[in-house]
């Protein structure tokens, strides 16, 4: 990322794409078979993210917003529909291919942090690392726990940080390979104010430099950072703001 993020490092690399589709959902449903009967969590989903947008995704607790990120995010598969991130289908890879395209394209933040309690701060970041052992890699670490506030922090274990700290360690680890998305799973949920200002002051100087971002919140102050807003209801996407599908499909 430029001077301002990682001081040192250079800029943050985002490899050219031919599709002007960050994320891409086309006619998606997550159906989950259960004893009492099919809970339908996306219903007939279609949405687009172009590369480059800040994007939150709004709506009641169990509406379906973690269930879109996990899709996106590769960590889950849809049961019906495609989803297509950075030009790639990932129900086309491999289990192993989707890992390493995760790795190496998205970075993800959640609400509890998700850090390892018996590593230190700088070993939680290069946990998410493609080769931990290279010297740029860990130069990258403590340049972005220096952005970060962290670096006093460095060799701390979690349990000595407050709740900010951490989220900022998460934050950290998720930018480590220069992923081109970032998606954010409610990451000022656990947040005071300050703190909570201070992680989207960071996911918004991310997204100035190039990032793309889908966040989950329920929060006006997090929502009011984003470009557009998108809205759900019980699966189904209501609304998808300034930009509409047709028009992310030009």
């Amino acid at each position: 990322m430029g001077s301002s993020f990682l001081s040192g490092i250079g800029p943050l690399k985002l490899p050219p794409t031919t599709t002007k589709r960050m994320i891409e959902l086309r006619d998606v449903s997550q159906i989950y078979r259960t004893a009492h009967g099919d809970v339908r969590a996306l219903d007939h989903v279609s949405l687009a993210i172009a590369q480059g947008e800040f994007v939150a995704l709004r709506g009641p607790s169990g509406c379906g917003k973690t269930t879109l990120l996990l899709l996106a995010g590769g960590l889950a598969l849809a049961t019906e529909g495609e989803v297509v991130v950075a030009g790639r289908s990932l129900a086309a890879l491999s289990r192993a291919e989707r890992a390493s395209f995760r790795a190496s394209e998205i970075g993800f933040v959640f609400q509890t942090f998700h850090l390892l309690p018996y590593l230190n701060v700088v070993d939680n970041v290069l946990a998410a690392a493609i080769d931990a052992s290279r010297k740029e890699t860990i130069q990258r670490a403590d340049a972005l726990l220096e952005r970060f506030a962290l670096i006093e922090r460095r060799t701390h274990r979690p349990g000595q940080l407050s709740a900010g700290e951490r989220q900022r360690v998460a934050l950290a680890r998720a930018l480590l390979n220069q992923p081109r998305i970032v998606l954010a799973d409610e990451p000022t949920g656990n947040l005071d104010p300050e703190n909570g200002c201070i992680v989207l002051d960071l996911l918004a100087e991310y997204h100035r430099e190039g990032g793309t971002v889908l966040l989950v919140t329920h929060e006006e102050q997090a929502a009011a950072r984003a470009g557009r807003c998108i809205q759900m209801d019980r699966g189904k996407v209501l609304s998808v703001g300034n930009a509409d599908l047709a028009g992310a499909r030009t």
